[in-house]
Formats: structure tokens, sequence, C-alpha cells
């Protein structure tokens, strides 16, 4: 039987564990209490500034005041008494930040624990309500940054191919041959001795008259070409490793980067395109300049920018991908269509043709992956910083889908995106996949080949049209007014290759139908080129396309409305209409009956700038994220301020690009030459074309003619 007395002292050991295990949170409370305690007084309005304490002046003095004011971050941070954190707050519809200069025993999890009566202190900073908007306190000083395997892996793949471009240009210029570099610098004239010219001028012509120096010039200009020919065969005869190095002669790269030649058999119509890839390179950085720095100090009157007409080409650079989309399908429909008539449909031949378009787009894209996830986090510091750090670590665990690029469809939350704008050449791949075959079908039945087209373009504009009214998501100047979350919209449907392709197939079918018209067949190029009235209204109406799809839209910041069966259409139509505008515009200048635009649009720089629009695309945003994030305040929302910036980023992109191109695109391009496509002897040349004499001797005057 149990005593009394045991169960007295059973009961109370019982209230003693309950009374302990109560006191435990009340414990941990009055550790954190200098903390609480000090928001709490910043509460109390009725301190005067004159009894505040230092930590509690610094508060004040270096803490942002508004949303999107970032405070005094440099200032703060040298101080010891205090502790700069920054507090992101979702807001009215998107994400503001305010910098909090705080004490610096009040820890970043103590900010966030005590969120309520730290809102209430930044409230009376702000002079706003702050208690309906969620908080998350970051502290920009204490970022995470995982090394790792991947890590190690990067520094060495970029150790090795800076060791390559340092060997290979070393290498390749000690071998150059001193007197080719004499030929090629001099025109070929001083690579004839004085006495073999003087030897061709005393030659007689048919009507006993002396050669003219002219006549003489031109045979030993024919000549030199014919002995530079030979010394470029010797050249794809040198062994393997002597041409390998030569893929990363940076030198001679950066003078092909630069070139500006007449390429035979080239048509110079085509460069029509060097403008518009030009002006779609420029119009993506513009956008994404205005969505990175959309977070502006006079955050307040967004819906007043959201009025006005700039606001529209802002909106309008969603459309410069499509841009893209489009000159890709018109060139690979114009340059395969005459490929694939010498090959035989097959596995093979197919497999040839994937292979030669990963090589060109995978190095790049790998190399550009691996600097944004390991090197550029390194690359700056700041308040805004750890957007950087946080967004490129999400390459960790998903690069994978990128570099098999499946990103667009293996990635289900556009909020875990690796590499986020690498979604363009997951679609480009994914409807190239489809560009072989139709061109197969082209050259067998150009009918059938039409049915295909429509039929798949059907397919995308169904596509898009249910994907919109599914995600409820038509427009996005109407969705910027609602306030709606832009993530499901562009999982599902901005980066849906089914939803992309329609402008690519318009360009694929028009590149078929432009190759056809320059064999020799009549269709709608012919008609165009037989009028340049024509020519000049097809031009004018697809410029008045273009501007339609682009300020249209305008409407609705006057108080106008779209029905949502309207919205559905003009969300399913754009796209490939913008592509047929390109048509338009491009397609006089194509047959030749706008020498004036063409000559603009083939401009000597815009052929630069297309020439590397590809690393330009990969390394743009990589360029902005480390300025934009690297500030330490933001600025405020104006129509100069995102038009200089712009241009100030867009041509470091293209320095950037630059350096992509030359250490990168370049030697694998090269690489894929000699590998590929190259190295094979050549014919050796008849003996009437044999190289002129170089220690005299008589040349029959006929051949001087």
């Amino acid at each position: 039987m149990i005593k009394p007395l045991n169960l007295l002292l059973f009961a109370s050991l019982i209230l003693l564990g309950m009374a302990h295990t109560h006191a435990m949170p009340l414990l941990s409370k009055n550790n954190s209490s200098p903390c609480l305690d000090f928001l709490s007084n910043l509460t109390n309005s009725t301190i005067p500034p004159a009894n505040r304490s230092v930590e509690a002046n610094n508060t004040y003095l270096y803490s942002g005041h508004n949303l999107n004011d970032l405070g005094d971050f440099h200032t703060c941070t040298k101080l010891k008494t205090q502790k700069y954190n920054v507090m992101n707050v979702k807001a009215m519809g998107a994400s503001t930040t305010v910098g909090f200069c705080g004490p610096s025993y009040c820890s970043t999890a103590q900010l966030q624990n005590y969120s309520d009566v730290t809102l209430q202190v930044i409230g009376n900073m702000t002079r706003q309500d702050m208690s309906q908007y969620h908080v998350t306190f970051v502290d920009p000083l204490d970022v995470t940054i995982e090394k790792g395997f991947s890590f190690y892996f990067t520094v060495v793949l970029f150790s090795i191919m800076g060791f390559l471009i340092l060997v290979g240009t070393v290498v390749t210029n000690l071998r150059k041959n001193p007197r080719i570099s004499q030929i090629l610098n001099k025109k070929g004239k001083s690579s004839v001795s004085r006495n073999v010219r003087e030897a061709l001028l005393a030659n007689k012509d048919s009507t006993g008259e002396a050669v003219s120096n002219e006549t003489v010039n031109k045979y030993l200009d024919k000549k030199t070409a014919q002995l530079v020919e030979v010394e470029q065969g010797r050249e794809r005869r040198a062994p393997f490793f002597l041409r390998f190095l030569q893929c990363f002669d940076i030198v001679e790269n950066f003078q092909d980067l630069l070139k500006n030649e007449i390429v035979p058999g080239h048509d110079q119509n085509l460069n029509v395109f060097n403008g518009i890839r030009t002006a779609a390179f420029a119009w993506v950085v513009y956008g994404h300049v205005f969505l990175l720095n959309a977070n502006a100090k006079n955050y307040a009157f967004a819906s007043i920018f959201l009025k006005s007409t700039w606001i529209l080409l802002v909106i309008g650079a969603f459309y410069a991908v499509d841009a893209f989309f489009y000159m890709s399908g018109f060139l690979t429909g114009f340059i395969m269509l005459a490929k694939l008539r010498k090959m035989r449909f097959g596995i093979g031949s197919y497999a040839q043709i994937m292979i030669h378009r990963l090589l060109r787009l995978w190095p790049t894209y790998f190399i550009a992956i691996l600097f944004y996830w390991k090197i550029s986090v390194y690359l700056g510091s700041g308040p805004l910083w750890w957007n950087l750090v946080d967004t490129a670590q999400l390459c960790t665990g998903q690069a994978w889908k990128n570099f098999l690029l499946l990103d667009n469809v293996l990635t289900k939350e556009f909020s875990e995106y690796c590499f986020g704008w690498g979604w363009y050449l997951a679609c480009d791949l994914q409807v190239f996949f489809v560009a072989p075959f139709l061109c197969w079908i082209y050259i067998k039945n150009k009918e059938r080949c039409q049915n295909v087209v429509w039929i798949l373009m059907t397919i995308s504009i169904v596509t898009s049209y249910v994907y919109s009214a599914d995600s409820d998501f038509t427009f996005l100047l109407l969705a910027l007014e609602k306030g709606q979350n832009t993530g499901e919209y562009m999982s599902q449907y901005y980066i849906n290759p089914m939803v992309r392709m329609s402008p690519y197939l318009v360009g694929l079918w028009l590149g078929f139908m432009f190759k056809e018209w320059k064999e020799g067949e009549k269709n709608l190029f012919s008609w165009l080129k037989a009028s340049q009235k024509r020519s000049i209204l097809c031009c004018l109406g697809g410029t008045a396309l273009l501007g339609f799809i682009l300020f249209y839209p305008r409407v609705l910041q006057t108080g106008d409305t779209w029905t949502n069966g309207f919205a559905l259409t003009w969300s399913t139509f754009a796209r490939p209409l913008f592509g047929i505008a390109l048509f338009m515009i491009t397609a006089p200048c194509l047959v030749g009956n706008m020498p004036n635009l063409t000559r603009a649009m083939s401009n000597y720089y815009f052929l630069i700038v297309a020439r590397i629009s590809y690393a330009g695309y990969l390394v743009h945003l990589i360029v902005l994220q480390i300025v934009i994030y690297g500030q330490t305040q933001f600025y405020g929302l104006n129509q100069s301020y995102q038009a200089g910036m712009a241009i100030a980023l867009f041509l470091a992109a293209c320095v950037a690009a630059i350096a992509l191109h030359l250490f990168v695109e370049k030697p694998m391009t090269n690489l894929e030459g000699i590998l590929l496509g190259g190295g094979g002897k050549r014919k050796r040349p008849a003996k009437g074309n044999e190289v002129a004499p170089q220690d005299g001797g008589k040349v029959e005057a006929s051949k001087l003619q």
C-alpha cells in the first residue's frame, strides 16, 4: 500500500517538472529582452530624441525611411554598436525592401521573432501601417555560398581554358610564316622579287605593246591569292595538336570578330537581320533593366508610371524574343533546305544535324551557367547582393536540367528556375527538332509540308489560348494593374515551346520560300521584287502592324477595358502577328527593293553585335544582376534614368559578350570545324594555276591578260 508521504513527494516532483517546463520559454524570452526592450522603447513616441540611446539615434539616422529605402549601408556596417539587416516586404503585389540599422545585440532571428514590434518601429520611421505586410529579415553580410565539388570543377575548367588560350595564342603566332605574313599585309606585291616584276613587264601583249603595270599587278594579285590558298591547305594538313591550339588563338579570333569582308556566294541582303538581331538584343536588355530595377525609391508612384506611354516599350520587350524565334526559323529554313537536298533522309543525317546544333549551343551555355552559379557570387557585395546569391544558388541540384536543355519542361515553378533566361535556348532547340522533318517533307511535297505547318500553327494557337485562359493571365499590363502573380503564367505559358513556336514556324516557311525564289521559282518574293511600290507599301504595312501590337494597349491606360475574350485573343495572336510584321518589314530588303534601309540595317557595328548576340544573351542578365544587386541604394523610377542605365548596361553586356565569345564560343566553333567539318586534303591545283616563279622567268603574255 502506498504511503501518503510517498504520494505527496511524487506529486511534488511532477509539479516541479511542470513548473520548470513552463519556465523555459520565459527564460529564453528574458535572454532576448535587451533587443525586445530596445524595440519596445523605439515604439514609445514619448521618449524625446535627446534622451534616446546612441543605438536608437543611429537606428533612426541610418535606417530606411520609406519603402525601397536602404538607408546608409556603409556607415551602419562600420559602427560597432549597430547591425545592418534588410527587411523584405511583400506589399502592393510585389516585393519592396527597407534597410534597418538596429543595435548589434539584435540578431536577424530576433528581429524576425519580434516582427510585430519591429514592424511598428519601421512603420514609425516610414510613416506607414506595416502591420498588414508579410516581412522577411535578411542579414546581407551573412550570406552562405556553397562551394563543394562543382566550385573546384569550375575553377579547374576555367584554368584549363585560360591555359589553352595562352598557349594557343603564343604557339600559333610563333608558327606564322613571315613570308606569308608579308604577303597578307602588303597584298602580295612584295612577295615577288623585283626581277620577276621586271621580267613580267618586259613581255609584249598581242598587239606588240608593252604590258601595263596594272595588268601585271592584277596577275600578281591572282597568283598571290593562289599562294595563300596553298598555304592554307598546308595549315589544314598540319598536325592535329597544332590545329587544335590554333582554335584558341585569341588574336586570330578577335580579328575574325572584327572582319568585314564579302563572302563569296553570301546574299548581302541577308545582313538586314544584323540590325534586327541588334535591336532585339538591346530591347531584351532594356526590358530586363526595368524589371530588375523596378524596386525604385519612388515606389508609391508606380501606378503613375503604369499609365505612361513609354512603359509599353518595356512590356513590348516580351516580344523581342519572338524576333529571335522568327529569325532562327527563317535562317534555318533558308540554309537547311539547300543542305538537306544533298543528304539522304535517315537517322544518321538527322543525328549529324542535331550534333552540329548542340555543339554550337552547349559549350558556351555550359560555361555561362558555371560562371553565374559559381563565380559571379564572389564579384560584389551590398544590401541587395543576397538576391544574386540566392538566385544563383538555385542552380544547385537544378543545373542538370539546363545542361540537358530541358529546363523549361522539367522545372515546375519558375521561382525555382536555374539561369531563368535560358528557357529561350531550350525552346529554340525543341522547336528545331522538328525543322529537319519539315524541310524533308518540303523537298518531297510542298503542299503536304504546308498542311503540316498549318496544323502545327493551329496547335500552337490553341495551346496559347487554353493556357492563357487556364492561368487567367492574358496581358502583362492587365496583370500588373491587378497585382497578379506571374509565376504560373511564366512556367505554363511563357516558356512553353508549343506556345512559342508560332513565330518560328512563320520564319521557317518564309525561309523555304525565299530559298526557292533565289533558285528561280516565282512566289511572294517575286511578286514583291516586281514592284517598288509594293515593297514600300509592304514595309509601311509591317511597321504599322508592329506599332499596333506595341501601342494599341495604350487604350487600357486611358480608362478603356478589354473583355476577357478579347484579352485572350490578343494574347494568342500577338506573337504570330509580330513575326508577320517583321517579315513585312524585312522582305522588301531581302529582294533588294529597299537599298537604303538594307544599308542602314547592315551597318558594320550591327554585324559585330550580331556575331556576339548569342553570348550577349547569355551574359547580359549576369552583368545586370552584378550591377543592380551591387547597389547600396535604390534610385527614382523615371524614363531618362532607365534609358541611360539600359544603354550603359547594354554596352557592358557587349564587352562581357566579346570575352565569352573569344574565350569559349569562337574556340569551340573552330574546334568543331577541325573535328567534323574540315581538315581533308584538297585537290592539287592544275598547272595553269601554279604560283608565279620567284626567280624570274618568262611568262606568256596571253596569261597576263
